[in-house]
């Protein structure tokens, strides 16, 4: 089980210098990920999207409010919950399968294991033959695969993803899109977990969500929750794709008019 609870979280950093006023970044914002959901988070810039996703992993902590797994609050970075970064974050002077098989060394897999679960990850993300590739030998595309393998090798109960495909360009972005999309389709109830997604893409949060959460602008409060109910693989031409595009849309369009200045 890897159910995620919001429950009544704010955070407030403060200001740099006394003239500075703090900055209330999310509000008094609760909702819950059901156990093996894929959930996306959207909203206007600024309303505190990547701010939850970093409480999320143990990175910071809420100024109030809790954040649960499996009714256990979150403390420290922990291998439970893994992050994918918009950067890729790969070591370049390992290999595709030395850089998937890093957190699994940090954790003392054994070594036959650790070769099973590389070898079972690089055919998940479609990197069979690319094994002792180096980062600067890969695409931009390839390299967030490896991202994506290794955050997956240690099996978190939750996987963040904090706008994984936003650096690559418009070719290589749908086709991870689509990647990830096959991905969940082949995934069988008992492999799936349960993911996070941070993404300022409508289209990418349709495409891969069972449910996307809207943020108010900031301070980020709960807009709305929208249920994707559309079969995967999904087409972006379809017209129920489109009417909750559009729908969603809206909702940011009415958030952005809203949003203070500055």
């Amino acid at each position: 089980m890897s159910r995620v609870s919001i429950d009544h979280v704010s955070k407030r950093y403060p200001g740099h210098g006394p003239r500075d006023a703090p900055v209330l970044a999310i509000e008094d914002l609760s909702f819950e990920i059901a156990d093996r959901e894929f959930c996306s988070i959207i909203g206007h810039s600024g309303c505190g999207k990547t701010t939850l996703l970093n409480m999320l992993a143990g990175f910071e902590p809420p100024s109030a409010g809790r954040i649960l797994v499996n009714d256990r609050a979150v403390g420290r970075p922990s291998w439970a919950r893994s992050m994918v970064f918009q950067d890729y974050a790969l070591f370049p002077w390992l290999t595709v399968a030395q850089n998937i098989a890093f957190g699994l060394e940090m954790k003392k897999v054994p070594a036959d294991e650790r070769r099973a679960i590389v070898e079972r990850q690089v055919r998940l993300v479609g990197l069979a033959g690319f094994e002792q590739r180096y980062p600067h030998q890969l695409s931009g595309g390839m390299k967030q695969r490896v991202s994506i393998a290794r955050a997956l090798s240690v099996d978190p109960e939750v996987l963040l993803m904090d706008e994984p495909f936003a650096a690559l360009d418009a070719q290589n972005r749908s086709l991870m899109q689509q990647e990830m999309g096959r991905l969940l389709a082949q995934a069988d109830a008992a492999a799936r977990k349960t993911m996070v997604l941070v993404t300022h893409s409508i289209e990418e949060a349709v495409l891969l969500s069972d449910r996307i959460v809207v943020l108010s602008s900031r301070p980020g409060r709960l807009r709305e929750i929208v249920s994707v109910d559309l079969p995967r693989p999904r087409d972006e031409d379809d017209p129920g794709f489109i009417a909750l595009r559009r729908r969603l849309r809206r909702l940011i369009d009415e958030e952005a008019g809203a949003a203070p200045a500055g």
